[in-house]
């Protein structure tokens, strides 16, 4: 519990509710409470001198942050005619990636800047695995290399 929570539970002991009803109304042992006003018996004038009434203005110029930086709310946009048109191009296109994508977008005549169609592409899922060749020797490499390395075709072993 905060100092704070501490204190108003020991003045409401002070304005004569028993100590055993307020230890099973806050959960905690008797024990507990002659500590607690041992040690924050006094406390009322400290605590309540901990809390300012601090402006706005003299905060921020504490921190050293405008009052615009504090008070801005970010503007955000709606992305919906993004979506429904890469869901559009997609449902045409299935194989197509980003770039593509943009490509028709700018040739539609959307004038979007491509971090922010980038954005909504990878929200909807959109990315597509990258197919990497494979690492495998076709039949004509592997007898090519073996007429080099002088290898009979026949003992090539993978």
């Amino acid at each position: 519990m905060t100092e704070h929570q501490i204190v108003a539970i020991l003045k409401e002991a002070e304005a004569g509710i028993p100590v055993k009803e307020l230890c099973r109304k806050y959960g905690m042992g008797n024990s507990t409470f002659y500590k607690w006003r041992e040690k924050y018996g006094g406390m009322e004038t400290s605590i309540s001198n901990v809390y300012h009434s601090v402006t706005i203005a003299m905060s921020c110029a504490i921190v050293r942050l405008s009052r615009c930086a504090y008070d801005y709310q970010p503007k955000l946009q709606d992305d919906s005619v993004i979506v429904s048109v890469l869901n559009a191009i997609t449902d045409r296109h299935l194989r197509w990636g980003f770039p593509k994508c943009f490509n028709r977008i700018r040739k539609l005549g959307y004038q979007w800047n491509h971090k922010r169609v980038y954005r909504v592409y990878c929200e909807l899922k959109l990315n597509l695995r990258v197919k990497r060749k494979n690492a495998f020797l076709h039949d004509a490499q592997k007898s090519y290399w073996c007429l080099i390395n002088k290898v009979n075709v026949g003992q090539w072993i993978l």
